[in-house]
């Protein structure tokens, strides 16, 4: 979080309001504005399809030059969990994102 706050200059009291105080009635592609931050909270039931939703939205908000991703696991997917993991990681590969 320290560097979210170095990179943007957002204050981390402010931040963590934001997050404490999020909604979870649509967590699917949806936008949330904390002054310098744009936060796209896809975040419901994540699937390989919906991560490359998410990825395909962020890569057409040209107006953000700048972004981080934070990732959580698929983990209801049991044998077939690894296999998806590694799936998304060559997906992340191919959308240009990488890891700092």
């Amino acid at each position: 979080m320290a560097s979210l706050v170095a990179l943007y200059g957002v204050d981390t009291d402010m931040l963590n309001f934001g997050i404490s105080t999020l909604s979870y009635e649509n967590t699917r592609q949806k936008i949330i504005k904390l002054k310098k931050i744009s936060i796209l909270s896809d975040c419901y039931n994540a699937s390989l399809e919906s991560f490359e939703a998410a990825f395909d939205t962020v890569s057409a908000m040209k107006n953000h030059p700048a972004f981080s991703l934070v990732i959580g696991d698929i983990d209801e997917l049991s044998d077939m969990s690894e296999s998806i993991h590694h799936r998304l990681g060559a997906m992340l590969t191919r959308y240009g994102f990488r890891k700092i």
